[in-house]
């Protein structure tokens, strides 16, 4: 019995196939200064108007890469092409990276990658996210962009400046739902209100603080065409 098995599962392994294609638009791209404790860090994000994806080719997340995965041997990465797509409705991350004669292709469900929440939720007590308009500007890109505060309704104190583009259109609600269901476990819709912020963010600050600002914008919408498969034959 356990050798029919056994031959079934070989069988089985030989016929085998698996595969994965989809096409994403990606309509805005957008270049953020970071800050770190040591160094101001480029970091390029891509935004889908409708607000189901993200993407970034980010050159600091090879070389972040490269640590965690290569320590035994310095890898040359010099020639290397890392792609990172979130689809943030399934909470999906599809990831790929290249280098000499490498290449990695991952789909993970970030779900099963995020510690369990059973103890205090980061967003207990919260009701609702408030926004308000603030009477102060900053100017990117040569243009002037007018700054809000987002805090939640029971920590006040706890504001973030934020800029958006009214132009570049994208759903930030989508992620802020996607962001609360991945750390609380719930949706946001359901416990939270979060308020409509239509709009590419291109500023964030807290505590006078700046986290990420805009210092590039690019509206030329780019098609990704995802395509990984392989198949066993005898």
């Amino acid at each position: 019995m356990k050798i029919a098995k056994l031959a079934s599962f070989v069988l089985c392994l030989l016929t085998s196939a698996s595969s994965f294609s989809q096409k994403i638009v990606i309509d805005y791209f957008v270049d953020y200064e970071i800050e770190t404790k040591k160094k101001k860090d480029t970091i390029t994000i891509g935004f889908s108007k409708n607000g189901d994806y993200l993407y970034t080719d980010s050159d600091a997340l090879v070389k972040n890469f490269q640590r965690s995965v290569f320590k035994r041997r310095d890898a040359d990465i010099k020639n290397s092409e890392m792609h990172v797509v979130f689809d943030i409705k399934q909470q999906f991350v599809y990831f790929l990276m290249t280098f000499d004669k490498n290449e990695f292709f991952m789909k993970m469900n970030v779900n099963d990658f995020i510690p369990s929440t059973r103890d205090k939720s980061p967003f207990d007590g919260i009701t609702q996210f408030i926004l308000e308009k603030t009477e102060d500007n900053i100017q990117i890109e040569n243009t002037d962009y007018n700054i809000h505060q987002l805090y939640p309704d029971n920590e006040p104190e706890e504001k973030i400046k934020i800029v958006y583009s009214e132009d570049m259109k994208f759903n930030n609600s989508i992620l802020m739902n996607s962001i609360y269901t991945m750390m609380s476990g719930s949706n946001a819709s359901e416990d939270i209100k979060i308020p409509k912020i239509n709009g590419v963010i291109l500023y964030l600050a807290s505590k006078n603080k700046t986290l990420i600002k805009a210092v590039k914008t690019d509206s030329n919408p780019k098609t990704l065409d995802i395509n990984f498969s392989y198949k066993i034959t005898e």
